[in-house]
């Protein structure tokens, strides 16, 4: 976990090589998932389970998305030669450095790799707790939002500021940093004062963000 010395909300730290592998169900592949927020017993967003779940898939074999009702997803592919989504608007192929792919978890989605395994960043978000965003980071980007939760996913190894008071961190490659304000509405303007993080250099990366009610509407 880093601790700044910034007002803003502490940005914790998870690796993927500590998380462990998840058979799918249905056998196509496994996950990793980095996180799911917020954790088991914290009622600061809500009664159910999650908000906010990112997770690294292996998909090895062709065949559908699980189905999740109420949850908004994103997806970008990070190794491999891609896929084939079948999305309700007709084929869209997704292969690295595309942007990435949102839709509805209650979509019925079909998954055809192009050529081998891929494996690829997915992030959902429930819909009734705000709208999830998914973007590149190329080097030299900056991310300031008002959002509950915030996040960088570096799939190669970076350097990155959180703020101006502290010098830069080097994350490892597959490294989640993340940060969350319970309920923005509380404080806005707290909100609208957070330092913007910001890529200084690295290799494949995204930003992640759910947004909060206001900015969804």
């Amino acid at each position: 976990m880093i601790d700044t010395a910034s007002p803003q909300p502490l940005v914790h730290r998870v690796e993927l090589a500590q998380c462990p592998a998840l058979p799918w169900k249905n056998g196509g592949g496994v996950t990793r998932e980095l996180l799911a927020w917020p954790p088991p017993g914290d009622t600061a967003i809500g009664n159910h389970a999650w908000s906010v779940r990112v997770s690294v898939a292996d998909i090895t074999q062709e065949g559908p998305f699980s189905s999740f009702p109420g949850i908004d997803r994103c997806f970008a592919v990070l190794e491999g030669e891609g896929v084939e989504l079948d999305l309700p608007g007709g084929p869209r192929r997704q292969r690295i450095g595309d942007p990435p792919t949102a839709f509805a978890g209650e979509e019925p989605i079909g998954c055809r790799l192009i050529q081998g395994p891929t494996r690829d960043l997915n992030l959902m978000g429930r819909r009734a707790d705000g709208r999830i965003t998914l973007l590149a980071a190329p080097p030299g980007s900056t991310f300031a939002t008002e959002a509950k939760w915030r996040g960088l996913f570096v799939f190669q190894a970076a350097d990155v500021q959180f703020d101006d008071s502290n010098p830069p961190q080097r994350l490892n490659a597959g490294t989640l940093c993340w940060s969350a304000v319970p309920d923005v509405r509380t404080a806005p303007r707290r909100q609208q004062a957070l330092p913007p993080w910001r890529l200084i250099a690295g290799g494949q990366a995204f930003w992640l963000a759910l947004l909060c009610t206001e900015t969804v509407s």
